[in-house]
């Protein structure tokens, strides 16, 4: 069973925050609004953060890919924003998306113009899913490199 994330209130939209933490954790935070360009722009500031900590590239790749997922899921059911935070060590690359929600989301029937949708995180990531607190929903994904 993954650990719970403390959920925090979450910083105004424009928040970037890149630091390392200990020798090996690097840990991105950045807050986005719940826009149709935000899954870009949270890929564009990924992409900045593995850079300047030379994640290797296949880890990049697979962090980008679930990242979008993430963004997308939360623009979809978030109302105002979304904060992400993604934590980089040697074991795990840990991804979280949160925002603002109206309760929980209800299955819907399978549509043929999205059912390809969530597909990034069924074939990348270990493990997944969703919390809610107080109103705020909180996406997770862990990937591990391959061995």
């Amino acid at each position: 069973m993954p650990e719970r994330t403390r959920i925090e209130p979450l910083p105004l939209p424009g928040y970037t925050d890149m630091r390392v933490v200990g020798s090996w954790r690097r840990r991105l935070a950045v807050t986005l609004e719940s826009r149709a360009t935000a899954p870009h722009r949270a890929r564009t500031v990924l992409n900045e953060a593995c850079v300047a900590w030379a994640i290797p590239a296949s880890t990049a790749e697979m962090a980008r890919l679930v990242l979008s997922e993430l963004v997308e899921a939360s623009v979809e059911h978030a109302s105002e924003m979304c904060h992400v935070v993604v934590e980089f060590d040697r074991t795990r690359t840990r991804l979280s998306v949160a925002g603002p929600c109206e309760g929980v989301p209800r299955v819907r029937p399978r549509d043929l113009w999205i059912g390809w949708r969530g597909r990034g995180l069924q074939g990348a990531a270990d493990q997944w899913g969703v919390e809610y607190l107080d109103q705020i929903e909180l996406i997770w994904a862990v990937i591990t490199p391959a061995a």
